[in-house]
């Protein structure tokens, strides 16, 4: 019995300790309704998808990363940063994200250079834009909009 207690107490404490840590957790996903997203969030869903339903919106929240992650219900998803800002906006395979909400340069760069091909995915980072084409090619541009590269 002694040497139970010698291996139950040790598994008690970690356990314990376990799930304080877990409780203390800033993690936090929260469903919120439309008019609880930023201004600019609802002004960019009610100019780009006009009549389209939303089905999801999820605040997401951690220690690094405050964001709204929006589903619609046409399998668009939309990811806002804690400002409203987006920072990625991902259509359905094969289809594409409407005109506008690509800069200009990187809409006429692929227009150009990818006639065949749309936008079907485009992500904003801290040093520019990923951007998905809808035959799956990955492109890199810079803050400005100038391209850099293809992502193999």
């Amino acid at each position: 019995m002694k040497k139970f207690l010698q291996f139950i107490r040790p598994a008690i404490f970690i356990a314990i300790l376990g799930l304080t840590f877990a409780s203390c957790s800033d993690d936090k996903d929260e469903p919120i309704d439309f008019n609880q997203l930023p201004t600019i969030s609802q002004n960019f869903i009610k100019t780009y998808f006009t009549n389209v339903e939303i089905v999801n919106i999820i605040y997401e929240k951690d220690k690094n990363n405050h964001e709204y992650e929006v589903d619609l219900e046409n399998g668009f998803e939309l990811t806002f940063n804690k400002e409203g800002d987006w920072t990625d906006v991902n259509a359905p395979n094969g289809q594409t994200i409407p005109d506008g909400i690509a800069p200009e340069s990187i809409a006429n760069y692929v227009s150009e250079n990818y006639p065949d091909y749309g936008i079907n995915e485009i992500s904003k980072e801290k040093n520019g834009y990923d951007v998905e084409l809808t035959n799956g090619l990955d492109l890199n541009f810079n803050l400005q909009g100038e391209f850099t590269g293809i992502d193999r």
